[in-house]
């Protein structure tokens, strides 16, 4: 996974980390391995093909989730514990990126 120092900037960053400072608002950008995926970057000449955004509650400060819109199932609130296992070399996604 990759973090930003400046806007959009990817620097490397661990998931204790993200979950310390990802908040309500900000945007995850995904980058994934699929072949429709591929097509998607190709055609808007993007580095990402898949966008998300963070939720965090009081009520479970230790928790991230995030509202994406999927082609299968509409408009969803998923867990970052749900997404983890996803993400990475070999994955359904390869890179992750937040703001």
């Amino acid at each position: 996974m990759h973090v930003n120092s400046e806007p959009w900037k990817n620097d490397g960053f661990s998931e204790d980390q993200f979950i310390e400072n990802a908040n309500t608002g900000d945007i995850l950008l995904f980058r994934g391995s699929m072949g429709g995926q591929q097509l998607i970057r190709a055609v808007t000449f993007s580095e990402y093909d898949h966008v998300a955004m963070i939720l965090k509650f009081d009520q479970e400060p230790d928790e991230v989730y995030f509202i994406e819109a999927t082609g299968n199932r509409g408009v969803v609130l998923n867990k970052w514990t749900y997404l983890k296992p996803h993400i990475g070399n070999g994955k359904f996604y390869e890179k992750l990126v937040y703001r």
